[in-house]
């Protein structure tokens, strides 16, 4: 039975001698050898964050300046939470009446026999007019023999010409005055 007595009194001897030590200070001495490097890094680099910070000090009052802003329209936003919910609520109740409306439509022209004529009379007359016009202005603007009166060949004789030959002069040549040299001098 002495034993297990024994064992315990070294165990607690074993704690009660290293509690005894003053291990704050060798805690510190450790802390204080392992920063030194890092003490050693900090002191001149220190002075170059300083010189930085007053170097770029406008910059970071312009950066704080613009941040305020963005915190501003930000809180702005937020204040506006309520409107989001209001017109969230309010395009889904406009989709689920739409979509109610549709089909209520759907089933009471279906139920009432109400359908579109198959052939749209007033559709086939504007396709029929537009078809009139582009060949109008095929014929007026795309012909492939001459108009007018001025001869199909600038230097030709116009005194052998016929005056079928000869055509009208649309557009702005027949407003243009020509000139003809003399050939007496």
């Amino acid at each position: 039975m002495d034993e297990p007595s024994s064992a315990i009194h070294t165990i607690v001897h074993i704690l009660k001698s290293i509690w005894s030590l003053n291990w704050a200070r060798y805690l510190s001495h450790t802390v204080a050898a392992l920063s030194l490097p890092l003490r050693a890094v900090w002191f001149p680099l220190s002075y170059a964050i300083a010189v930085l910070g007053t170097v770029f000090a406008p910059v970071s009052y312009i950066l704080a300046y613009l941040g305020s802003w963005v915190a501003a329209v930000a809180r702005l936003l937020v204040s506006l939470e309520p409107l989001y919910t209001f017109f969230s609520v309010a395009a889904f109740i406009g989709i689920i009446a739409g979509v109610v409306m549709a089909l209520a439509s759907a089933l009471l022209t279906t139920h009432f026999n109400m359908q579109d004529e198959p052939e749209d009379t007033s559709r086939q007359q504007r396709e029929a007019l537009a078809r009139e016009k582009q060949l109008y202005l095929q014929q007026q603007y795309l012909r492939k023999e001459p108009q007018g009166l001025e001869p199909d060949w600038h230097w030709a004789d116009t005194s052998s010409l016929s005056p079928s030959r000869l055509r009208r002069v649309s557009g702005l040549q027949a407003e243009t005055i020509l000139e003809e040299e003399d050939s007496d001098e």
